[in-house]
């Protein structure tokens, strides 16, 4: 797949009338739900969705979760709120949002985690980056489509470029690289989603004073990177072993110091 000529695809022809988080569900509770409230309000205000303030939203979710009672912990939720099509330019229709909420589980292995996944460069550009590329759109990109033709090569994940050829994120992911003891990830400006372990991620990496860039990464910065990671709220760092044609050893890595710092332990079992 990532030896295919690259060329770039359009997504989201679509009006945009729904916004959705996936959030993470342990035994300890909801995870950082307020950092979820906080980019779905921003989105919200993008698209025209007005959301609940915090505590009405965190409720919501909260009383579903109990009538729900779902007892194989870790799961994922899904929030998604959405906006009649045909109201979507009326703002004073705000009464009309709806609530679609659901669970599922979390499919990530100990396996994955110990040996690491294998990672491709998509063989299609995406379009520049535009304001609805920051926000978890239920109708924007199809990258569950893309995912499914990423796992048919036999992949794990799969990393975007922009149509300069600029690394993005991956489908379902960020995407974290080291060198020489520095991480890197691509900055919001390339068009990746504002990612919610992204963020916990970088600052974590701030607070143990480990050097740290943002800027623009091309496939070559991963290729000849001493460690590649991906992340997101349900993952939340997956140490990818390979990476095209490259393999990585993943003895001591930086992303597993960061996972074990971020649940503030010295070992952990099963991430």
């Amino acid at each position: 797949m990532g030896n295919q000529k690259s060329k770039n695809r359009s997504f989201g022809q679509i009006e945009p009338v729904g916004i959705f988080e996936t959030i993470k569900v342990t035994a300890d509770g909801i995870v950082v739900p307020g950092l979820h409230w906080e980019r779905m309000s921003k989105g919200g205000k993008l698209l025209g969705i007005t959301i609940p303030a915090y505590d009405e939203w965190l409720n919501k979710i909260e009383t579903y979760l109990r009538e729900t009672k779902i007892e194989q912990l870790p799961f994922a939720l899904r929030a998604e709120i959405r906006k009649d099509p045909s109201l979507i330019f009326d703002q004073s229709q705000n009464h009309n949002n709806q609530w679609l909420l659901s669970t599922r589980a979390v499919s990530y292995t100990r396996e994955q985690y110990e040996e690491g996944v294998r990672v491709l460069f998509m063989p299609e550009h995406r379009i520049d980056p535009i304001p609805l590329n920051y926000i978890k759109s239920a109708d924007f990109l199809d990258t569950a489509a893309a995912l499914r033709a990423v796992q048919g090569s036999g992949a794990f994940e799969g990393i975007w470029l922009n149509s300069r050829g600029q690394i993005i994120e991956g489908t379902r992911s960020n995407v974290f690289f080291v060198k020489n003891g520095h991480l890197y990830t691509p900055s919001l400006e390339s068009g990746c989603l504002a990612g919610i372990r992204r963020r916990i991620v970088i600052e974590k990496a701030l607070e143990l004073t480990i050097s740290f860039s943002e800027g623009v990464y091309y496939p070559e910065d991963l290729l000849n990177a001493d460690e590649v990671f991906l992340t997101n709220s349900l993952m939340e760092v997956m140490p990818v072993s390979e990476l095209e044609e490259k393999v990585f050893q993943l003895d001591g890595t930086l992303g597993r110091r960061l996972l074990l710092a971020i649940h503030g332990i010295a070992a952990l079992d099963h991430p």
